[in-house]
Formats: structure tokens, sequence, C-alpha cells
């Protein structure tokens, strides 16, 4: 009895090692496809099968929601303009104009 719960654990955490060696060696070669089931599906999935309160829920959800969001704008499917604000920050105060020359 107790070699076969051993044997379970073990098979689990093989399991376990391949899957997390897997996703970082997709995140390492193409990071925006590993990073949709990592940051979108699996919130999702956890959403949809685990019992959470009502601010659990608000706060995935709404995390679910921006992650898609940016998504959809790497993607050319949302447009990139509504992220960035133009006087936020000194960096997007200069424009780069065609003499290779930073201006105001």
């Amino acid at each position: 009895m107790e070699s076969k719960n051993k044997n379970k654990q073990r098979i689990l955490w093989l399991i376990l090692t391949v899957s997390i060696m897997s996703v970082s060696m997709l995140s390492s070669f193409l990071p925006v496809f590993a990073n949709i089931p990592i940051n979108v599906l699996l919130p999702i999935g956890i959403m949809l099968t685990c019992k959470m309160v009502f601010f659990e829920k608000l706060k995935l959800s709404t995390l679910i929601i921006l992650r898609a969001a940016i998504l959809l704008a790497v993607f050319n499917i949302l447009n990139r303009d509504i992220f960035i604000s133009k006087n936020s920050t000194y960096i997007f105060r200069y424009k780069y104009n065609r003499s290779n020359t930073y201006r105001f």
C-alpha cells in the first residue's frame, strides 16, 4: 500500500517537473504564446473550478480582463495607444523624427 502511494507521488512529481520545464522552455523561445496559457487560461480555469469569495473573484476577473486586453494589443486587434498616456512620463515627451535627432 505504501509502495503505491510513493509511486503515485513520484509520477506526480515527474509530471510537475516536466510541465514546469516545458513551460519554461516555451516561454524562453516564444514568450507571447507561453504567456497565453499561463496568464489567461490558467486563471480562467481556476476561477471556474475553485470556490472563491467575492473579492477573490473580483480581483482575478480584473486581472484576466487586463491581461486579455494586453494580448489583444500585442496582436494588433486592439489599439495600442489606449495604454499610453503621452504626458505620463518624461520619455514619451520626445518624438523621434527622420533626421535621427530628438525634439520636443
